[in-house]
């Protein structure tokens, strides 16, 4: 029986690996001549860092990368104060762009807003979503009628207040959150309700009012306005380089017993790693899961009356898992392909066994470009 070695050099493997930093390439936006990188593919599969000149008067800038029709992606940079005299903004960007591929772009350049622009922004919205809401509120006679139904009314307020601030950001980022049932409410307590004409002209007031305080609640603090923006269509990005992955690790081979009789084997392997995903935009586990194949460089030998060795060749060979912990190291788990002969019990079949065993291991990745010559 062997002792607890092989556990201790993992652990003490895992134990001196670092975490690598995420690396960004560098996408430089050229804003007059309109595009990246002087003309160049964009880097794909990687994190990114937009960089370019800021404009002035410019104080927050956004990028959004479409998915079809859709914006997939926002990311956004805001000037750290008003005192700030930087040229230049740096944008990371985490949204990795596919290999052989085109997207569209837009980038957004804002201004921040006086405090009197805020309050016509304010006033602007209140009188046509307010007026609107009032306005659907009719007297049929001696009773109160709603033009619709209370729940499109209040839909349409509230598309009302998404279209009004398009192109309007709150130093917050917070999206406007729709009007509050006391709204709805309100205007569903006036239908059918039978009353004189002074009582509806004060209907109308209340609900004016209630609408014009929960758009004063949101409409405060600091905003910024849209100056002009940028389109990019159909930027292409680098082509994919083909590479085959190969890993080499130190691994165990779990043979017989249990825990208060193990035995095992100890060495290198080293084996072939297939990706189970190669899109960037499948699970993460499965972007760092990967098969192994592969094949130990040590024989076993002889353990507990028993040799052991390849079935096909003498060396065992293994199928299983790499998980990626780091940037290059992985996690190795899965099965060994053994023939197991008693020792000094002849060459015949009643002594001989094929075995399939468990094993564990940490291991090193080595991508090797392939090209092919045009």
């Amino acid at each position: 029986m062997k002792n607890n070695t092989l556990l201790f050099i993992l652990l003490l493997a895992l134990g001196q690996v670092s975490i690598i930093k995420a690396q960004y390439a560098t996408v430089n936006f050229d804003l007059e001549k309109n595009y990246f990188n002087e003309g160049q593919p964009l880097p794909a599969e990687k994190n990114l860092m937009f960089t370019g000149i800021i404009p002035e008067g410019v104080s927050r800038i956004e990028i959004d990368i479409f998915a079809g029709k859709k914006v997939d992606y926002t990311a956004i940079w805001k000037k750290a104060f008003a005192s700030d005299n930087t040229n230049n903004f740096n944008l990371a960007v985490n949204y990795k762009l596919r290999a052989s591929d085109q997207y569209d772009f837009r980038v957004g350049f804002f201004q921040n807003m006086s405090f009197e622009q805020t309050n016509d922004l304010r006033e602007q919205l209140t009188e046509q979503v307010a007026g609107y809401l009032v306005a659907g509120v009719k007297r049929s006679g001696q009773a109160v009628e709603l033009a619709e139904r209370t729940t499109k009314m209040m839909q349409r307020a509230n598309e009302m207040m998404e279209t009004g601030l398009v192109g309007y950001r709150r130093s917050d980022d917070a999206g406007f959150p729709g009007f509050s049932n006391a709204v709805s409410q309100q205007l569903q307590a006036y239908d059918k309700v039978k009353m004189d004409s002074l009582s509806f002209e004060r209907v109308g007031g209340s609900l004016y009012e209630k609408v014009k305080v929960e758009i004063d609640q949101y409409i405060k603090g600091d905003w910024s306005k849209l100056l002009f923006s940028r389109f990019i269509d159909d930027y292409e990005t680098e082509q994919k380089r083909r590479s085959l992955s190969i890993n080499v690790g130190y691994g165990g081979v779990h043979l017989s017993g249990d825990l208060d009789e193990f035995n095992y084997s100890d060495g290198p392997y080293i084996g072939l790693l297939l990706p189970i995903s190669s899109s960037i935009r499948a699970p993460k586990f499965f972007q760092n899961t990967s098969l192994n194949l592969g094949v130990y460089l040590s024989k076993i030998g002889e353990v507990d009356n028993n040799a052991y060795s390849g079935f096909v060749i003498d060396q065992p060979l293994f199928a299983g898992l790499n998980f990626k912990l780091f940037q290059f190291i992985g996690l190795d788990a899965g099965a060994t392909l053994l023939e197991q002969r008693r020792i000094g019990g002849g060459l015949d079949g009643d002594n001989q066994n094929i075995l399939v065993r468990p094993y564990v291991g940490l291991s090193a990745r080595f991508d090797i470009s392939i090209g092919l010559g045009k």
